[in-house]
């Protein structure tokens, strides 16, 4: 029976750890108790089981001559829950297979407890796809940008009437407001976007994400990276990501990302040098995952997107500076939706 002891030992400090990680994580990051809860009293469930007998365990590690002890294998997933949950399903099952050398009763226990965590696995992980159903449905994704109005008044003004006439999504984009003064809009946006269940995102600022507590963020090329990305603002948010090629929205298919911007289809002020011409338009049906036209999209050129099958389209200007905002919403959610 001694044989097992190191397995035991080792399994039982990696399941513990594991779960240690995955209950801080909901804990601090999630803000979710009920789980942070489950998580803790299965921790100390598997201590009282085993309690009696990891001493013996402990007096039979071998470090010095642990052949694997700084071997790692890179994870090919980037999302520290299922990273951890693989730790604690394979730990456990070791656990299990080892007792049954001299404790049917422990051993069926862990058994026990490893089907309860697999139900525990498909809630965390399920909290990172919360918002599939919405980037699926979406049409219309409004960019709220400071770009043409500065002052909150008029900013807050913007975002309800888009919701009013039809958009799906905010972004709120800024390069000029200070931090305080972009923490008390982002504040009152998301007011406005609960009311209304549409998710807002903050371009490039994860750490005002978290403040706030938006829905997500958008970044670029030129940003921090979506992995960097989804591991400060966690596995229950949006990450959004501009591409301009097909290897970039080929790529996207293994990152942590929710959905993806392409463009640009059209010159506008904000974006002056295309980066697209028509033959490559058909690329937008190439990702896997939710992708909307982005680049001076308007309701004089939208119907030339819609002939290639585009229907999902972020639009800044031609909300912004039109006279009647809620009115060509509507018309440009129309035409999306026909």
């Amino acid at each position: 029976m001694t044989i097992y002891y190191r397995i035991l030992d080792a399994n039982l400090d990696r399941v513990t750890e594991a779960l240690r990680v995955i209950e801080d994580y909901s804990r601090f990051v999630l803000n979710n108790r009920a789980i942070s809860i489950q998580i803790k009293e299965l921790r100390h469930r598997i201590f009282k089981i085993l309690s009696g007998d990891s001493a013996e365990w402990i007096i039979s590690r071998n470090i010095k001559n642990d052949l694997t002890k700084y071997y790692d294998i890179a994870s090919k997933t980037s999302s520290l829950t299922a990273r951890n949950c693989s730790r604690v399903k394979e730990s456990l099952r070791s656990i299990e297979e080892a007792l049954k050398a001299y404790s049917f009763s422990k051993s069926n226990a862990i058994r026990q407890i490893r089907f309860e965590f697999y139900s525990i696995e498909k809630k965390l992980l399920s909290l990172r796809h919360k918002y599939d159903d919405k980037l699926r449905d979406a049409r219309l994704y409004f960019i709220l940008s400071t770009e043409h109005a500065k002052n909150k008044k008029a900013l807050t003004s913007f975002a309800k009437k888009a919701v009013s006439g039809g958009a799906d999504l905010i972004q709120f984009r800024d390069k000029f407001l200070s931090d305080n003064i972009k923490i008390s809009l982002l504040q009152e946006l998301k007011k406005i976007s609960s009311e209304n269940g549409i998710p807002l995102l903050v371009n490039d600022r994860a750490d005002l994400c978290l403040l706030t507590k938006c829905d997500g963020v958008h970044i670029g090329s030129s940003d921090i990276s979506p992995e960097m990305c989804r591991q400060l603002i966690g596995d229950d948010k949006i990450v959004g990501y501009t591409a301009h090629n097909l290897k970039e929205i080929n790529n996207a298919d293994s990152k942590p990302i929710s959905y993806l911007a392409y463009g640009t289809f059209f010159k506008s002020k904000t974006k002056q040098r295309l980066t697209l011409n028509h033959s490559e338009w058909k690329h937008m049906t190439a990702s896997k995952k939710p992708l909307f036209a982005v680049g001076g999209i308007n309701l004089s050129n939208i119907q030339k997107l819609r002939s290639y099958g585009i229907n999902k389209v972020a639009i800044c200007s031609a909300i912004m500076l039109s006279k009647n905002p809620i009115s060509i919403t509507k018309e440009i959610k129309a035409v999306l939706s026909s």
